[in-house]
């Protein structure tokens, strides 16, 4: 899972195993087009991409799907437990 905390200027990102929690990696990546392709290349690095977005707030929680480059995506307004 790819834990993403979006801010005004920055962006942080931390993957962390599916099963345990534990944090595996994390970088911090600028809120700018150049931040963005590297938090893409950040994510493009697992097979497997499975989003969660602090603050979101969509109005139905849970995985979506129209995102092919980036994986599936889940809300998440309170914290990941």
């Amino acid at each position: 899972m790819i834990a993403v905390d979006p801010h005004k200027a920055s962006n942080t990102a931390a993957v962390l195993d599916p099963v345990t929690k534990m944090l595996i990696e994390s970088a911090r990546f600028a809120n700018t087009a150049d931040g963005y392709v590297q938090l893409a290349g950040f994510a493009a690095r697992r097979q497997q991409r499975r989003w969660a977005v602090e603050g979101s707030r969509m109005s139905m929680p849970g995985r979506i799907t129209g995102s092919p480059r980036a994986g599936s995506f889940s809300s998440s307004a309170a914290p990941l437990t």
